[in-house]
């Protein structure tokens, strides 16, 4: 009959309340509630059932924002995206379930440092992870500002589109169909589950996408300057995209949709098992080569790209069932032995034309 869910739109409208309180400058609400406890988690002196209300909102919140630094007084440093595009608990998995303090600032961390903060004995893959946030923190500087945060979902500055969130969510809700079971129902991570119903959408922030927003003047991809920059271009049209495509052995048309990308047939030589979840995988880490080629100005680099996807790969494991992870061994194994065998022909070809 077209009415809403009136629990899911409350939802909604309680997260608009907690980004709220992270715009403090706008309402005298969000200043008087930031001098009776931390925004970052709402505990302090704040009683009532609203509150705990909240509280478990959090994490859905976390999931579609993140955080331009300034002071790091209102963010998590475990949960909150503050550096890169993951939380340090979804990219430092394994160091992450040794923390014992895991709602500690970044203003926190930086200050008192991470000495302490762990149980006596690191696993050698903790350790190492340990080292790897410890080069990430000596090249953060905090400012004097406040922390901004930013969401696909931010209609105006401090101020969120409920309704986008409320369809997002019943998306998730709804009677099944193959799409939705290929973005909510796989094991990846919330904040990639996000980015694939994005993509879906076509909401992306690609550049067709913020030109039609009046945010830029061109539409060209700056990868290969080629094409219009849309969300089929990134993932399966860009040059580098094809090849990547090309060296798993994964038939995506360029052509094809990113509202079909759940059609995507299975090849045999990849396990059926959780082939959405390897989609969604490859995906992610297209995009994230896009944004640190245009961002950071690194090289659009194949094997790169391959390697990142081996190491987030590894990193998924904790999210699937003992008796199920071998699906991931599986993936890493063999783009291992597709990019030695891809490398082997590029080297071959080569030796042809210089001969």
């Amino acid at each position: 009959m077209g009415t809403k869910d009136l629990g899911t739109q409350n939802v909604c409208l309680l997260l608009k309340l907690i980004h709220r309180l992270h715009n403090a400058d706008s309402s005298a609400w969000a200043q008087w509630v930031r001098q009776r406890a931390c925004v970052a988690t709402l505990k302090g002196d704040l009683h009532g059932t609203h509150w705990e209300v909240l509280r478990t909102l959090l994490p859905l919140y976390q999931a579609i924002t993140s955080v331009e630094l300034g002071n790091g007084q209102n963010t998590l440093f475990w949960n909150d995206v503050w550096t890169g595009e993951d939380a340090f608990s979804d990219r430092f998995p394994a160091l992450y379930s040794h923390c014992q303090d895991q709602e500690i600032t970044v203003a926190q961390a930086m200050q008192s440092g991470l000495e302490g903060n762990f149980v006596r004995r690191l696993s050698s893959q903790a350790a190492d992870q340990l080292q790897q946030i410890r080069c990430i923190m000596g090249d953060t500087v905090l400012t004097n500002e406040s922390d901004k945060r930013i969401s696909p979902f931010c209609i105006a500055p401090g101020r969120l589109d409920a309704l986008a969130i409320y369809r997002m969510l019943k998306s998730r809700d709804c009677q099944p169909n193959e799409s939705s079971v290929f973005v909510w129902n796989s094991a990846a991570p919330p904040r990639v589950k996000l980015f694939v119903w994005l993509l879906v959408q076509g909401r992306i922030q690609c550049r067709t996408n913020l030109f039609r927003k009046g945010i830029l003047d061109s539409t060209t991809c700056e990868v290969c300057n080629q094409g219009d920059e849309n969300p089929e271009h990134i993932i399966s049209g860009c040059p580098i995209a094809v090849s990547f495509w090309t060296a798993v052995g994964v038939d995506v048309p360029p052509s094809r949709p990113t509202s079909e990308l759940h059609q995507t047939t299975c090849p045999d030589h990849i396990p059926k098992e959780h082939f959405g979840m390897f989609l969604a995988l490859c995906s992610w880490q297209l995009w994230k080569r896009r944004n640190a080629v245009v961002f950071r100005h690194e090289a659009p680099q194949l094997r790169q790209l391959i390697a990142d996807c081996k190491k987030e790969a590894q990193l998924w494991r904790c999210r699937l069932k003992p008796e199920r992870r071998s699906v991931i061994d599986a993936w890493v194994l063999f783009r291992l032995q597709v990019f030695a065998l891809f490398l082997y022909h590029i080297k071959y070809l080569d030796t042809c034309i210089e001969y």
